[in-house]
């Protein structure tokens, strides 16, 4: 069988994506997923419902990434699951400032301007406490901010130390002109975490025009004359090719950036190493990785202050670093608990740059689908991005030493002592040990045609063809500044409607 449309990936932006496209009956959609399909909520394992914690490792990718030029090794965590890491994150629904998409139009992307992309973010969302021109109401996804009486003990301690220290509050994180303390926007009803597996799929996978399948590792896509015509798929034992029209890669910036390159679509020189035809040389696959690099300061908690069900975070600080010029280039987040691998609870407060000069890449391994690409990340290469961390742990150090936390607060676990008076000390720390808030970007960028390492078009075509796609967070020319989920919600409404209409 053809469809009309094949979506790779199930993820924030390719759940919305076949949702949004199967709405014209006569289409025919097909969604596919490496990872398990659990079609109703009841279904669906507790690790991807609880979303008071992150799923780390139950429905992960397993992706490992070198944070620096030392090559130190993390775990940079990715849903493998219908919903993508929207089933498993942390379910903060942030949108990011109007400069972020005012950026992405003044590249030469017009069709991505604040203007431009605000109707979209406002179709996405049920937002339960604000309405108005910057607001959603009867969204698929629901968004609320946790009330301060319902602030657990280490973020209480938090809004009260910035409070008494003289920091600027919020009302709204998502009002476009906003900055200071406020309460965390996040996708959740009670404990539950309204991935868009919940939000987008579950209402309508009856639909006889769309096909959810899950199971289905894509190795690469096939491509003949110039066109992309199919997709090779691995699933059990078997491997197949299923036939389509139009051909979305929404594999997430890790996954999207892998399929193109196995399938003969990236940097010439870097395919040919590995023995892969060569269909396109476009050399900015893989390039331009962009990321939130975090650190935190983390203390030791008294006996009995901490519950492990406790929320992991309910409020944040977002501000302008010290000498910076950019708005929110930074944040401020208290953890509420963080579970060492010996089994004892801490808690933190990261800091996050918002705004990174560095920049990373990934390449292939191999030609084969089944090993992972390797990832650099690349933090804190650029000085200023040193500057910011190491002002950052600082202020952390400031907020979480202050008599708010005096009942909650029995020492601190790291920086290393002898690094805090230090400032070249603890520079060099936060280079050792900074790693990634878990918000990997940019890595097959949407850009005009004379840029170079462009890989997409602003209608996320690629480069070359008329019908495949690419429609995930790895086309944002530039990180935003926020968690990305909701904008890579936002590029899968887009994208669905443009597919959909008859527009690409």
């Amino acid at each position: 069988m053809q469809y009309d449309v094949i979506v790779i990936g199930a993820g924030a932006a390719g759940a919305v994506v076949a949702a949004r496209v199967s709405e014209d009956s006569s289409r025919s959609v097909l969604l596919l997923e490496a990872g398990p399909y659990y079609p109703t909520t009841e279904q669906m394992p507790a690790d991807l419902l609880d979303g008071n914690d992150n799923s780390y490792f139950a429905h992960d990718w397993n992706y490992e990434a070198a944070t620096n030029v030392a090559g130190r090794m993390v775990h940079l965590p990715a849903g493998r699951v219908v919903g993508g890491s929207s089933a498993v994150n942390t379910a903060i629904a942030l949108r990011g400032v109007p400069e972020d998409y005012d950026e992405w139009a003044a590249f030469g992307n017009d069709e991505w301007s604040w203007e431009k992309v605000l109707p979209y973010f406002r179709r996405l969302e049920n937002d339960l406490d604000f309405d108005g021109d910057f607001h959603g109401r009867g969204g698929p996804i629901p968004i609320r901010r946790y009330p301060e009486d319902e602030l657990v003990p280490v973020q209480r301690a938090f809004v009260r130390a910035m409070r008494e220290l003289g920091y600027a509050e919020t009302a709204d994180n998502n009002d476009p002109h906003s900055t200071g303390l406020g309460l965390h926007a996040m996708n959740k009803q009670g404990r539950q975490r309204m991935s868009v597996a919940i939000c987008y799929l579950e209402p309508v996978r009856h639909r006889l025009n769309l096909t959810i399948r899950g199971g289905c590792l894509t190795r690469r896509i096939i491509v003949d004359g110039g066109r992309a015509t199919g997709v090779e798929v691995e699933s059990g034992s078997t491997t197949q090719i299923v036939e389509g029209e139009r051909i979305v890669l929404a594999a997430g910036a890790i996954g999207s950036p892998a399929i193109l390159m196995r399938s003969g679509i990236g940097p010439e020189a870097h395919l040919r190493e590995l023995d892969i035809d060569v269909v396109q040389n476009l050399p900015g696959v893989g390039e331009n990785l962009d990321d939130h690099p975090m650190l935190a300061a983390v203390f030791e908690p008294k006996d009995g202050v901490l519950n492990d069900g406790d929320p992991v975070v309910q409020v944040t600080y977002r501000y302008s670093s010290p000498d910076g010029t950019e708005r929110n280039d930074m944040q401020l987040m208290p953890v509420s608990q963080v579970r060492t691998r010996s089994g004892t609870l801490l808690y933190a407060i990261g800091s996050v740059i918002y705004r990174q000069k560095s920049i990373g890449r990934l390449t292939l391994r191999s030609a084969d689908p089944h090993v992972h690409p390797h990832v650099e990340q690349r933090f804190l290469e650029h000085e200023d991005d040193v500057r910011r961390l190491v002002d950052g742990v600082r202020l952390a150090l400031e907020v979480g030493s202050h008599e708010a936390f005096a009942h909650i607060n029995d020492g601190i676990r790291t920086p290393p002592a002898a690094a805090i008076p230090d400032d070249e000390a603890l520079a060099g720390w936060c280079k050792a040990v900074a790693s990634s808030g878990f918000h990997p970007s940019c890595t097959a960028k949407m850009a005009t045609a004379d840029d170079p390492m462009g890989v997409v078009d602003q209608h996320l075509r690629v480069r070359g063809f008329d019908n495949l796609f690419v429609a995930d967070a790895s086309v944002m020319p530039k990180c935003p500044r926020a968690n990305i989920h909701l904008t890579t919600v936002m590029i899968g409404e887009r994208a669905g409607e443009w597919l959909r209409e008859g527009v690409v």
